[in-house]
């Protein structure tokens, strides 16, 4: 009996990587302090390509559009590494339901990005 418990909590696990796949509603952006507003779209697919269709406001500047296309892996349980053309960045994730929240540290502050289904 025990075994039969254990077995079926382990096929109940998803990774950070099931839980992101999906079109995501751009929620919210916060670049170092500095919030955006944002419209569109974020999508993580299964083979590992992601897409960004939208636009960011920051205050007392003009809207900038949002086109892009990128890779994304797991890093670990809680991070994915994000590559757009030559650029790879480690992101830390955390996923509810309802709710993704990406955090790019680094000395100056942070890049915040918060995904709503």
């Amino acid at each position: 009996m025990l075994l039969a418990v254990s077995f079926a909590a382990c096929g109940d696990q998803t990774t950070i990587g099931d839980q992101l796949v999906g079109t995501w509603a751009l929620a919210a952006y916060d670049d170092h302090g500095t919030p955006g507003v944002t419209t569109g779209t974020w999508s993580f697919w299964p083979d590992a390509t992601f897409t960004v269709l939208g636009t960011i406001t920051y205050p007392d500047e003009p809207a900038d559009s949002l086109d892009v296309i990128g890779t994304w892996m797991e890093q670990g349980p809680a991070t994915i590494a994000m590559t757009v053309g030559d650029g790879t960045t480690v992101w830390d994730v955390s996923v509810t339901p309802d709710t993704a929240v990406l955090i790019l540290p680094d000395a100056e502050g942070a890049v915040r990005i918060t995904l709503a289904k």
